[in-house]
């Protein structure tokens, strides 16, 4: 299997929608049920070690912060003003001691997890042109032929006999062509 270069986005701010729904186990957390949609967004751009501006300083990663989650004229909403003027509200420092918490690294293993199981499965029922060149006209109308190529890949598990790919569409031929008596 070819190797690619992949960039591993755990969490993101691609949306302005309410992270809740995006990841649920933060609507099952205790303290970011009672959070706007912003709060909860803020939480995470300062607290979470996943947060593209988690490396800023303290001052600087709150500046960015507001600026993401209320716009360029943050200055102007009620909500970050208050914070601004550095009366942060208890359920907003008890939401960024909460996000601070979370190891990335769980999310990160499943999500390579993921992109590998995908990566085989894709490989297992996804022919190569040069298979598909070596096939003859039946063998490509014959929605059957996908079976060999991923029965072949799940036959490596120990303590199988593994069939080899040319004995498998031996059988998928005699079944779809069985002989007639």
């Amino acid at each position: 299997m070819e190797e690619k270069e992949v960039e591993v986005k755990l969490f993101g701010i691609e949306t302005q929608g309410d992270l809740r729904l995006e990841y649920p186990e933060l609507a099952s957390t205790e303290e970011f049920a009672n959070l706007k949609a912003k709060e909860v967004r803020l939480c995470w751009l300062l607290g979470n070690r996943t947060s593209p501006i988690y490396k800023l300083s303290k001052s600087e990663r709150l500046l960015k912060a507001l600026e993401i989650v209320y716009g360029s004229h943050y200055e102007k909403n009620a909500d970050a003003r208050i914070i601004l003027e550095g009366d942060m509200p208890d359920h907003i420092k008890i939401g960024i001691r909460k996000m601070e918490t979370y190891n990335p690294e769980y999310r990160l293993k499943a999500k390579l997890m993921s992109q590998y199981m995908f990566e085989v499965l894709n490989s297992m029922i996804v022919l190569s042109a040069s298979e598909i060149a070596s096939m003859d006209i039946d063998e490509k109308k014959n929605p059957l032929m996908l079976i060999p190529q991923s029965m072949s890949n799940s036959c490596y598990a120990p303590g199988r006999a593994r069939l080899s790919p040319s004995r498998i569409k031996a059988m998928v031929r005699q079944e779809a062509h069985p002989p007639s008596f």
